[in-house]
């Protein structure tokens, strides 16, 4: 119910958000003088006391720690203002262990949690257990904070040791499940896809380096893939695409919520890509598999058997064949590198045009998969009728028994690409809003700069009236004071002499002000063509009025 209510609703987050912070000690007291201890506490408060407790109250009721990271996930997705507004808050602790009651600052909630994390990491085994699903739920709320908010991944590497844990789950020194391994590889990607903000003290740059040496990059892409390919994160995965789809689970098998499912989901391919990509270097590097796991792969893609028999090894080698198989390994030919030199708005117009196809092209084949699931439906239904009767009269033909048991397979096969196909629809859709959106900032940005050129242009047309003013201003002056040459006499005082060289001075330098400000303004209006061409060029309307304004300035500049 909680769930529903703040889910795309903002307010009620920013609302919750601001209820982290305990109510003064006055108000607590008053309410714990009449028994209840928790009466006194906010509700924000409440979710933050769950998860950072006492480590016999965590391990003894796990699930409570999980409920309280999935409400504050949800709270905190896709809403910057609570991110923001957490990253803010620190938790205070008793300083003094006599009683006295001295507080002072201690960890912010963000490394608290991280702290926890890593305490917990430490007692983990091989196996999944109540502790390890107590890891996945700090796991999954520091990567919810941490998406697409580069000021808390900042905050987070500051800390050394926020990160370092990570690499020690990642690399096996520190023992952990499947699940475990998987989700703190996406974590620690997420972590340098958004390491953009420049106020980091921990730059892309030299988190590289980590990613590649300690951590593995190969190791990272093939732990997230087997978290993809677990039962466990299928099923939650299949609760998030179908949630009208009623699924009875056990409380302690739950790991993920949906929160964290749908990023795990629409994010894989990014995620994918980042963490091969070296800031150096924009181009994606080709994984960096061993010359073993790199022969068994290809044995495994051209149908031969795996060079080894060892069991361990043909799965790490059907990992591997599954990694460089995947779409997303191998850098895909965008259509924006046939569009070098271009502008943004026309590189974004062209991603948007992909896309579509894309979409249509999979709409088709969601068409075709229902229409030979309901093809398979209807076989299924005939056999089961044919079968029935077959089994009234003369019992059960063991053909028959091999049809449905075919057909079964067949649509189970067909279904399981229909999840596929909805699940890429969906991503297809996520990135035709953001490009249709970074469109929207490209012309804005046009419009902007052909206002500012408009003013610039109106500035310099001003002055240059001003110019021409004062250019007849002085030639009058000059004509009224200069004598003509048959009145000439020796008798021209000195100071007349003066005044008509001082004017014709001027006369020439404003001239040749005048001359400056002409090629000022011509540059000026080839600038605005150029950017109302641009403007046509994307769609926008430039009113009539505008070019004959523009006609008629050329028009008088060439007279003048």
């Amino acid at each position: 119910l909680i769930h529903s209510y703040l889910r795309d609703n903002n307010d009620a987050k920013l609302g919750l958000a601001a209820t982290i912070i305990p109510p003064p000690a006055d108000i607590a007291s008053d309410s714990n003088r009449y028994g209840d201890e928790s009466s006194g506490q906010s509700a924000g408060s409440l979710i933050v006391a769950a998860m950072t407790g006492r480590k016999d109250s965590v391990e003894a009721d796990p699930l409570r720690t999980w409920f309280a990271a999935s409400l504050l996930s949800v709270l905190l997705h896709n809403n910057d203002d609570c991110k923001q507004l957490a990253l803010g808050y620190k938790l205070k602790q008793q300083a003094n262990s006599d009683g006295e009651g001295v507080e002072e600052d201690a960890m912010p909630l963000l490394d608290e949690l991280a702290y926890q994390c890593s305490n917990y990491s430490k007692k983990l085994g091989t196996q999944l257990s109540n502790l390890a699903q107590v890891v996945v739920a700090y796991l999954s709320i520091l990567a919810v904070w941490l998406y697409r908010h580069p000021h808390t991944v900042a905050r987070f590497l500051d800390e050394g040791a926020n990160y370092q844990f990570l690499v020690h789950i990642i690399s096996g020194s520190m023992p952990a499940p499947r699940l475990v391994q998987g989700l703190a590889s996406f974590l620690l990607g997420i972590a340098y896809e958004f390491d953009i903000d420049p106020s980091t003290n921990v730059t892309r740059e030299s988190l590289y380096p980590i990613l590649r040496k300690q951590a593995s990059v190969d190791q990272m892409l093939l732990q997230v893939q087997s978290l993809h390919k677990d039962p466990i994160f299928s099923m939650a995965r299949t609760i998030f695409l179908f949630p009208n789809k009623i699924v009875e689970m056990d409380p302690t098998e739950v790991y993920f919520d949906t929160t964290i499912t749908e990023i795990l989901v629409d994010h894989f391919e990014v995620f994918r890509r980042q963490v091969v990509t070296d800031p150096n270097n924009p181009s994606p590097l080709p994984l960096q598999f061993s010359q073993t796991q790199m022969s068994a792969a290809i044995a495994v893609e051209d149908g031969a058997p795996p060079p080894t028999a060892s069991a361990t090894t043909t799965t790490a080698t059907q990992s591997v064949a599954s990694t460089l198989s995947s779409p997303m390994v191998a850098r895909a030919v965008s259509p924006s590198d046939h569009l070098q030199g271009a502008s943004p708005s026309m590189i974004y117009q062209a991603e948007v045009e992909a896309l579509k196809k894309k979409l249509t092209t999979r709409n088709a084949k969601i068409t075709k998969l229902e229409r030979t699931i309901n093809d398979l439906k209807s076989q299924l239904a005939v056999a089961a009728i044919e079968q029935q009767q077959q089994h009234q009269s003369e019992g059960q033909p063991q053909q028959y028994q091999d049809s449905i048991a075919n057909l079964q397979r067949e649509l189970d096969s067909t279904n399981a690409k229909l999840m596929d196909v909805e699940r890429r629809y969906a991503e297809s859709l996520d990135q035709i809003s953001q490009l249709n959106q970074r469109l929207s900032e490209a012309e804005l940005h046009l419009q902007t700069k052909e206002n500012e050129w408009l003013s610039d242009l109106q500035l310099l047309e001003d002055r240059l009236e001003e110019s021409e003013a004062l250019n007849r201003q002085l030639q009058e002056q000059l004509e009224h004071t200069s004598i003509p040459a048959a009145a000439t006499t020796s008798t021209t005082s000195h100071d007349d002499a003066q005044t008509v060289d001082r004017l014709t001075k001027q006369f020439k330098e404003l001239e040749t002000t005048q001359e400056d400000l002409m090629l000022l303004l011509g540059d000026q209006t080839e600038k605005i063509d150029n950017y109302r061409q641009r403007l046509r060029q994307l769609g926008q309307t430039v009113s009539d009025s505008e070019d004959g304004n523009d006609d008629n300035d050329d028009d008088d500049n060439n007279n003048a």
